[in-house]
């Protein structure tokens, strides 16, 4: 299936595809409000960045005949992992992460995973190292989010105008905040920085009206020119 093939399809609520299709394009898929569920065959061997994204009411996700592991992939707690990359690269709204089974250690969550999903909360895994663009991106309900300390890098526009997130902590080891990450994030009141800090990009929390402290934990010493320059 081409890239874009079904974008913006408002009416469609559900997918379910033959046998024998293989890849699925970048954002084939992609803001289809009302798609609700989604069968994938299992014959698939790429799925592409962003298929499903900015789709908030999809529930149920998986693949033809039960199966939960069809080539490189699995489909499991509401998640399709790519077990190559330990990746997660879609989760629905009631995505757990941390029911993926221990021998599936996720260290990325990808671009766009979460992207406009109607997630309200979500436990992010101790294993998870990177947080790629978009992840969770216009996460409206989403009102909290513990970044945990083994992540080091947050991409550009991850948690872009998530409107309810007004409850943030950032793990000890994240050295990379990338550009809009949280902007347009209108309740978030307070932020701490951590001292492994070395790099916020430009308008990294542009446009957060209600923030009014922040908090760097280390010296001034330890705050890098990088920090002072885009900050």
């Amino acid at each position: 299936i081409e890239g874009y093939a079904f974008r913006r399809c408002s009416g469609l609520t559900s997918v379910g595809m033959n046998e024998g299709i293989k890849v699925l394009g970048e954002f084939a898929f992609s803001w289809c409000p009302s798609l609700k569920k989604i069968t994938l065959p299992i014959t698939i061997e790429e799925i592409e960045r962003c298929v499903f994204a900015f789709c908030p009411n999809i529930d149920d996700i998986g693949f033809s005949g039960g199966h939960y592991w069809v080539n490189k992939f699995i489909s499991l707690a509401n998640t399709i992992v790519d077990t190559t990359q330990n990746k997660v690269i879609f989760g629905c709204k009631y995505a757990k992460l941390t029911a993926i089974p221990s021998q599936y250690p996720i260290e990325i969550i990808g671009d766009s995973c979460f992207g406009g999903s109607g997630i309200t909360e979500i436990e992010i895994p101790e294993t998870v190292k990177i947080i790629e663009e978009y992840a969770f991106s216009q996460c409206a309900n989403l009102t909290e989010i513990v970044i945990p300390d083994n992540v080091t890098t947050i991409g550009y526009y991850a948690f872009w105008s998530c409107v309810g997130l007004s409850s943030l902590s950032i793990g000890k080891n994240v050295s990379t905040i990338g550009d809009n990450a949280f902007a347009y994030c209108t309740e978030l009141t307070s932020v701490t920085l951590p001292k492994s800090i070395t790099s916020i990009e430009t308008n990294a929390f542009a446009y957060c009206d209600k923030l009014s402290s922040v908090t760097y934990e280390g010296t001034m010493e330890e705050c890098t020119p990088e920090i002072t320059r885009k900050a």
